[in-house]
């Protein structure tokens, strides 16, 4: 999952004002007096880094692009997996081959649907990962997929907003998520019994699953992208 950013850590900092010019006041002109400084001027904390893609939940391609974002760092990561990671078992290992075409098969969709409203491909950034180490990948495997399955059900309001204030697309691509969250938690099912065969609940630990705010699970991804995603709009009682 591919990207060429703007380039990120860059500080800017203001001038100091007036320090040099003010100096040191003299307060009196006897010789034993001694002058009165000016409190220096602190320098100001520097800004955020700007982020390098914008995701508005006020439209459906912002929406949709938050999910592509996602399914792109999915894909890379399975990607990666079945290239390095040898899993315990022929049946587990074609489970992971099998993970990792449907969340390609994710990417390829949603770029089709957004078409030139895409965003630019991401890259991802597996440094803390060992693909050689069992645990390692399940449990980043865990998290992804746990990821996912709440980001689709965080995002289904704003795409139901979007609906109801007669966005033509809305419905398809809020029919599409309600498709793809499935196929997400079934996912999170097979590595959950992978990850911890001991623990009967590991396969479906609730019987709901949590709606995640798209800015929790910006912040949750945002290590494992090279690129700084920001939202905006993304408040779901906002207009």
């Amino acid at each position: 999952m591919p990207f060429n950013p703007a380039p990120l850590g860059r500080r800017r900092f203001l001038a100091l004002s007036g320090a040099s010019a003010a100096g040191l006041v003299i307060a009196g002109c006897g010789d034993d007096e001694e002058p009165a400084q000016t409190t220096p001027t602190e320098e100001p904390p520097p800004p955020e880094p700007m982020a390098d893609v914008t995701l508005d939940f006020a439209t459906t391609a912002g929406v949709l692009n938050y999910a592509y974002a996602l399914e792109q760092l999915e894909a890379a990561f399975y990607a990666q997996v079945n290239k390095e990671f040898e899993a315990e078992g022929e049946t587990f290992q074609a489970q992971l081959r099998d993970i990792g075409a449907h969340e390609q098969v994710h990417v390829d969709f949603l770029a089709a649907i957004l078409a030139d409203d895409a965003i630019p491909a991401l890259e991802p950034n597996f440094e803390t990962v060992d693909f050689a180490d069992r645990e390692s990948v399940l449990q980043t495997a865990f998290t992804f997929e746990n990821l996912g399955v709440g980001a689709y059900n965080g995002a289904a309001r704003f795409l139901a907003r979007l609906a109801s204030q007669g966005d033509e697309l809305a419905p398809t691509a809020l029919m599409a998520a309600g498709d793809i969250v499935a196929v997400e938690a079934r996912h999170a099912s097979v590595i959950g019994a992978q990850l911890d065969p001991g623990q009967d609940d590991m396969f479906a630990p609730n019987a709901f699953d949590p709606a995640m705010p798209p800015a929790e699970v910006v912040a949750a991804a945002q290590p494992f992208i090279a690129q700084r995603i920001a939202v905006t709009n993304a408040d779901p009682q906002g207009g």
